[in-house]
Order: structure tokens, then C-alpha cells, then sequence
């Protein structure tokens, strides 16, 4: 019977898509920086960033920044400093 697939054979392969995905998103987070700040007194000053790779943070291959009613998915610029006369 050729091209017939049992329905066990389906939940072995979608099983395995699964635990490669679960394996690299582990590893993705084991190579990111991640800050966490949290606070019970402002909610402001709960956030979190990821910023992927870690050896990479001024242009990081996905960066990640949330706060309640945020959410940055690119790096803000960089405030140009000025020098002190």
C-alpha cells in the first residue's frame, strides 16, 4: 500500500517538531542576555529584555523589551553625548 501513513506516524513526527523547537528556543535563551526588573510598588519598573545574541548588543540579530504598556521589538537610538566644556 504505498503513500499510506498510519495516524501514529503523524504524532511521531509532529511529536519530534516539537521537542527540536522546545531544544532551540533553550538554546536561543541560553545565548541571550536577559534582564528581568521587577517591583510591587510601580508598575512601571517591571520589564523585561532579551537582546539575542549576547556578544552582539549594539545590533543584536532580535531584541525584545517589554514594560506594562510597551512593547519595543529594535534597540531605541543612542542619546549622542555632549561634551563638557
Amino acid at each position: 500500500m504505498d503513500g499510506y501513513h498510519s495516524p501514529n506516524q503523524h504524532g511521531v513526527v509532529v511529536g519530534k517538531i516539537i521537542k527540536w523547537s522546545l531544544l532551540a528556543l533553550v538554546v536561543c535563551l541560553i545565548v541571550s542576555r536577559i534582564n528581568i526588573n521587577t517591583s510591587i510598588y510601580k508598575k512601571q519598573d517591571n520589564s523585561v529584555e532579551i537582546i539575542f545574541p549576547q556578544w552582539q548588543l549594539e545590533k543584536p540579530w532580535f531584541y525584545f523589551y517589554w514594560t506594562p504598556g510597551t512593547l519595543r521589538l529594535e534597540i531605541p537610538p543612542k542619546k549622542a553625548e555632549v561634551p563638557e566644556q
